[in-house]
């Protein structure tokens, strides 16, 4: 749908992490999938927020008002990107608490040196907390051990 000059998608999102939890219903500003900027632009939020004031314009509490925009699901949709999407090359300079590295797109029988080990260095150095490799051949791991976490 389209309002105050953004689009926004309902959606039903669950937090893979805790799989007891319920699903959650949620409102997505599509408009940051395409923008350079990690949530939408100062510019164009400070326009948003000012229409969505306007729907409650009736209520001439401050506070009041003020109660009502923080339950608003246009002024709290979340600001998505496609952070999954992300080549290393584009990665370089930036640091993610948890990384994905999937290997799983290299063939078998490559080899993995050069311009493979500097990719993977990028890769794995992007992490600052985990690392997950996918589809990682054993014999690219040292110990020929995988380890799994339950």
């Amino acid at each position: 749908e389209e309002v105050f000059g953004c689009r926004f998608a309902q959606a039903r999102v669950r937090l893979v992490d805790y799989p007891d939890e319920p699903e959650l219903e949620v409102k997505l500003l599509l408009d940051t999938l395409h923008t350079e900027s990690p949530s939408l632009p100062r510019d164009q939020n400070e326009k948003m927020y000012q229409e969505i004031l306007a729907d409650y314009a009736h209520l001439t509490k401050k506070a009041e008002r003020n109660a009502e925009m923080r339950k608003d699901p246009y002024l709290n949709a979340l600001q998505i990107k496609f952070a999954y999407a992300l080549t290393c090359h584009k990665a370089q300079g930036g640091q993610w608490q948890a990384v994905f590295v999937d290997h799983g797109f290299i063939k078998p029988d490559e080899p993995v040196g050069g311009e493979f080990a500097r990719w993977l260095y990028t890769a794995i150095t992007r992490a600052s907390e985990r690392l997950f490799l996918l589809n990682f051949q054993r014999r690219l791991l040292d110990s020929g051990e995988v380890v799994e976490e339950d």
